[in-house]
């Protein structure tokens, strides 16, 4: 719980700093002719586990909302079969608005029980004349424009096999095939970017790595949810171009961002302008490669649209977050109350379902049966029942526990079959009690609040 609290804190200070960047980027009058990314997510259950798909989704928000207005952005679900997680694609980032409808209208169920990366990586691949349609020129395999795809796994490489006698050589096939991928994006100008989340041993990081560096992009480790944040925003840098732009003359110093021998780079020194044709015209001495990289892209939009003074305030807003985040991590970590004034806020629109369903026996029965989760802190939701993987046993039936803002118990849904809670029967929906006897199919299940088991 407490290191759930230090996520969503250290998530609100990255987005906090995000939104600084944004307003700043937005006073730019900034030219930018608008790259194209592919997101691929990987779907499987165990993305549930320890966070992995709330730091997913707070990711993936944090990334789109970072994208400059003219991108374009698609997100492919994989796990056994990949698929479009969004009903139109691509979506062309025209306003803030467009970020946030993207989040909100991203399909991502965490349900695979396959991790088969080169499948969803094929999908890309077999519609890239439609999701990377501006970067690749007509009639050309070469990208002429910026295109990403930048890759998310919490496993290894589990291909779908027919026959497990096979597997072996279905593995092998999935794997050059992966490689190759790697290699015809390199040929196209598109490099992929992939991110391994969880322990190092249960990621094929070195797989990973081959496939981004063979297409000239990167691959980089998340050992935890909680570093999930920091790992896209260092990715970020690497992908999200920083708008072009010619700061107002408002001294002697200019800042700005142009084309320095045909790479991007910052320029800075004492200028001399003049307005001729309608248009300024600045001199600039170009300073060292070193000196240049000490400047960050938030730090590079404030001082082009604010001078030295927007530079001084970011440092200061970080420096009193860092310290306000410290005081409230040693709060949590002592269990202090006054920590509610800055988690609560954090909190208050979490949506958690809680809680654990036993198999009730026929008295003098023993079996060794495990209790079925309802506990899901990265979905509204939980289905049980056919067609999921929790109580493959039922066959008929199916419900859904509804996740509550208040820390309530979830609220039962009946989809599919005949429910009966306490011997009545549930029309739809039913608020669940701790105790509560679920009846379907002629079995029982003892629904137990919280954490019990």
């Amino acid at each position: 719980m407490r290191s759930g609290m230090a996520f969503r804190l250290s998530a609100a200070l990255v987005a906090t700093c995000v939104f600084v960047a944004a307003v700043a980027g937005s006073a730019l009058a900034a030219a930018h002719g608008g790259a194209d990314y592919v997101l691929l997510v990987d779907c499987t259950g165990t993305m549930r586990y320890a966070g992995r798909g709330t730091a997913t989704l707070v990711a993936l928000e944090s990334f789109v909302a970072s994208l400059n207005e003219g991108d374009r952005v698609t997100v492919y679900g994989y796990g056994e079969e990949p698929f479009p997680a969004l009903a139109d694609y691509p979506v062309t980032i025209d306003s803030p608005a467009t970020a946030e409808a993207i989040t909100r209208a991203l399909h991502l169920p965490f349900a695979a029980n396959r991790t088969d990366i080169t499948r969803g990586l094929e999908l890309a691949w077999q519609e890239r004349a439609q999701v990377f349609s501006r970067a690749l020129s007509a009639g050309s395999t070469a990208a002429s424009g910026s295109a990403y795809v930048i890759l998310l796994t919490d496993g290894k490489l589990v291909p779908v096999y027919d026959d497990y006698a096979q597997y072996n050589e279905v593995y092998h096939e999935s794997r050059a095939r992966l490689r190759q991928l790697g290699r015809l994006f390199a040929d196209a100008g598109i490099p992929i970017y992939s991110v391994g989340l969880g322990k190092a041993e249960k990621v094929d990081g070195s797989l990973l790595a081959q496939v981004s560096e063979s297409s000239s992009g990167l691959y980089r480790h998340a050992a935890a949810s909680d570093d999930l944040m920091h790992v896209f925003a260092s990715l970020m840098d690497d992908v999200i171009a920083l708008p072009s732009a010619v700061a107002e003359v408002s001294g002697e110093e200019v800042l700005m961002v142009a084309e320095v021998g045909g790479e991007e780079g910052l320029m800075v020194g004492e200028a001399e302008a003049d307005v001729r044709n309608g248009f300024l015209h600045v001199v600039v001495e170009e300073t060292s490669a070193a000196e240049a990289g000490r400047m960050s892209r938030v730090e590079t939009a404030l001082s082009q649209s604010f001078g030295d003074l927007g530079a001084h305030v970011y440092h200061g807003i970080i420096g009193i977050l860092g310290v306000m985040m410290g005081f409230v991590a040693i709060g949590v970590h002592r269990r202090q109350s006054w920590t509610n004034v800055f988690t609560k806020p954090l909190l208050q629109k979490e949506i958690r379902v809680k809680g654990y369903l036993r198999r009730v026996l026929p008295e003098g029965v023993t079996a060794a049966l495990s209790n079925i989760p309802i506990e899901n802190p990265g979905l509204p939701t939980v289905e049980v029942g056919v067609g999921t993987d929790y109580a493959a046993e039922l066959r008929e039936t199916l419900m859904e526990f509804d996740g509550t803002t208040d820390g309530s118990p979830p609220l039962l849904r009946v989809l599919k079959g005949s429910v009966c809670v306490g011997g009545e029967l549930v029309e739809d929906v039913r608020i669940l009690v701790d105790g509560d006897v679920i009846e379907c199919e002629g079995k029982a299940f003892e629904y137990l609040r919280g954490q019990r088991r």
